[in-house]
């Protein structure tokens, strides 16, 4: 069994801008404010799919940011709110925090999904200050910044095929061929010193899992 991994960053889409605006309309000569509210920043959602099964989509992106929220705007128009990012993984991948290591979560589960950075609320507009002693407020609230982190992405696999052979075979060079993978390759013995994984892909969006296993030595019976 081997592990494949991928580091990535996250954050939630930041919060709009509440609005600072007063009502004025030709027959309303005492029009208050009416500053809309910020939209909500967008979450990262993490979900399990069965349609993939490996890490290696998401080696070529490493930062997975969700949309802002937009500002609220006057007419008390509120904001609209941001997009959601959704990061599909597969199952059995164990997500940690990168800088504490803690395991956040064991997705197990096809269909599964993880709020992983929440959006930033958005700010208050003018109209929510307005009070009995404070009818014309001309102050507005700044969105919240969305969450965000480094994960650590961990997916258990076992190997479809393995290459077994003496040291400076070409086990290594071969999987760089075949394969995104990118052993130390030398012209001296064992510079594999630990198993390398390979993802290989087919026609018909088809893969398979491909491990150089370090060399191997002739064992000396008798003396």
């Amino acid at each position: 069994m081997f592990v494949d991994e991928a580091i990535i960053y996250v954050k939630g889409g930041d919060g709009g801008n509440g609005c600072v605006s007063f009502r004025r309309e030709k027959y309303v000569p005492r029009g208050g404010p009416d500053g809309g509210d910020g939209g909500k920043g967008g979450d990262v959602i993490i979900r399990v799919s069965d349609k993939i099964d490996t890490l290696l989509d998401l080696t070529s992106r490493v930062k997975y940011i969700a949309g802002n929220g937009a500002n609220g705007k006057g007419s008390t128009k509120k904001g609209k709110d941001g997009n959601d990012l959704q990061i599909d993984l597969p199952r059995g991948t164990v997500i940690k925090d990168k800088t504490s290591g803690r395991i956040l979560k064991d997705m197990s589960d096809v269909g599964e999904t993880l709020v992983i950075a929440r959006g930033g609320r958005g700010g208050r507009g003018n109209k929510c200050f307005a009070t009995s002693t404070n009818q014309v407020p001309r102050q507005a609230e700044k969105g919240k910044p969305g969450e965000e982190r480094w994960l650590a992405l961990e997916l258990k696999l076992l190997a479809d095929v393995g290459l077994i052979g003496m040291p400076n075979a070409g086990k290594s060079t071969l999987l760089s061929r075949i394969s995104a993978a990118r052993p130390k390759i030398a012209d001296y013995p064992f510079t594999t010193l630990q198993p390398q994984l390979g993802i290989v892909e087919m026609e018909d969006y088809r893969r398979f899992v491909v491990a150089d296993i370090p060399g191997l030595l002739k064992e000396r019976i008798g003396g």
